[in-house]
């Protein structure tokens, strides 16, 4: 197994609690309760843009080299492929109704609920299926000739860049991830 696919876990792993952070903002706001719109913004803004520039261009050279090697996971991989074009969707529509709640315009609550929930279903849905069903294949399919391969052309973040990311650019989010807040 190569070195990226366990650096793929661990980015789901961290992805995941940062989705946990979102949805323990959006409980608040059901609730009633005032939530940290500055954590909700970086959270989102951050779920919005790290998997689009690093983490689903990596998994991409993951897959294309697994479609090489067994042309029947082709469907399979086009799934994955519409499923990030959905995920960017559905987290641009959430992020601008954060921003416009955090910019004063008037924004419906419920609606503010509804996109944060879908959002967040449809981000846990597809790190599930990745997870429980895509990496094991990929992991079946390839081997150690084609990890040292996909290793030597990956650069990108991984675990220790993306803290290093969350650091600088999201202060607050880096912050009550790693219990510095």
């Amino acid at each position: 197994m190569g070195n990226l696919i366990r650096d793929l876990r661990a980015e789901h792993t961290y992805m995941s609690e940062v989705l946990d952070l979102i949805e323990a903002q959006l409980d608040r706001i059901e609730a009633g309760e005032p939530p940290d719109y500055e954590l909700l913004q970086d959270a989102v803004y951050f779920m919005t843009e790290y998997p689009d520039l690093f983490h689903h261009p990596r998994e991409n050279l993951v897959y294309r080299r697994m479609m090489q090697r067994h042309r029947k996971h082709r469907s399979s991989v086009r799934a994955l492929e519409k499923d990030h074009a959905r995920l960017g969707a559905l987290g641009l529509a959430f992020r601008e109704v954060v921003e416009d709640t955090v910019e004063d315009v008037p924004v419906e609550r419920s609606a503010l609920l509804a996109r944060g929930r879908e959002y967040l279903d449809a981000q846990r849905g597809h790190i599930a299926d990745e997870e429980t069903r895509i990496f094991p294949m990929v992991e079946e399919v390839l081997n150690d000739a084609d990890w040292r391969a996909i290793d030597s052309t990956v650069s990108g973040a991984g675990p220790v860049g993306l803290r290093e990311i969350t650091r600088s650019r999201f202060r607050t989010l880096h912050d009550v991830l790693h219990g510095e807040a």
